[in-house]
């Protein structure tokens, strides 16, 4: 799956810094506004976060997910717009087994026909997308760093117990889901229960 990529238009830096401090699983990149036309004709931004202050750009961009964050911003309300944004140009569920899907935004598991919804934590939630995003398999620090801003050094169960808790909620939605670990590449969400 690939990452979503966020372009943030902005006279200074600290609004995407602050983004991507929040969101580490996300692509985010800073937009000059002097170079505004040469960043938006070199990538096709999944969405587009444009300070307020500069709103009179935005009658000039013509973008589907185009947001405006009005000052001030309240950090939690940008997010959450962001990720209604997301869920609107990828349709919003990403499939986690034939029978079941995941919206990161709603952060709940669905059963195929939406009867049935499993919520999931904010923590829970980053994990899971962080997981299905590393196809590959990810590793015990890196998910501490993305996601607690963890350290190398640290010494904590927290990972562990989330792992824990989200594997059940998992397994309750379907008896295919499961996250496993290896040595080499670390953890990872397989169906079926295959080996990674």
């Amino acid at each position: 799956m690939e990452t979503t990529s966020i372009g943030v238009i902005s006279e200074e830096h600290a609004l995407a810094e602050t983004l991507l401090s929040e969101l580490p699983l996300l692509s985010i990149t800073p937009i000059p506004v002097k170079e505004v036309t040469d960043y938006l004709q070199a990538k096709n931004w999944d969405v587009l976060v444009i300070d307020s202050e500069l709103e009179h750009l935005a009658e000039t961009i013509s973008h589907p997910a185009l947001i405006i964050l009005t000052r001030p911003v309240r950090l939690k309300d940008a997010i959450s717009v962001i990720f209604q944004h997301i869920d609107k140009t990828d349709s919003g569920l990403i499939e986690l087994a034939p029978d079941c899907n995941f919206s990161p935004s709603q952060r709940s598991i669905y059963s195929q026909d939406k009867s049935e919804a499993i919520n999931l934590t904010e923590k829970e939630s980053q994990l899971l997308h962080a997981l299905l995003q590393a196809s590959e398999g990810i590793g015990r620090e890196v998910l501490l760093q993305e996601i607690w801003g963890y350290g190398e050094a640290i010494d904590t169960h927290t990972l562990e117990t989330h792992i824990y808790r989200l594997r059940g909620k998992l397994r309750q939605a379907s008896e295919k889901l499961d996250i496993v670990f290896s040595e080499d590449r670390g953890y990872g969400v397989v169906v079926e229960r295959l080996e990674l």
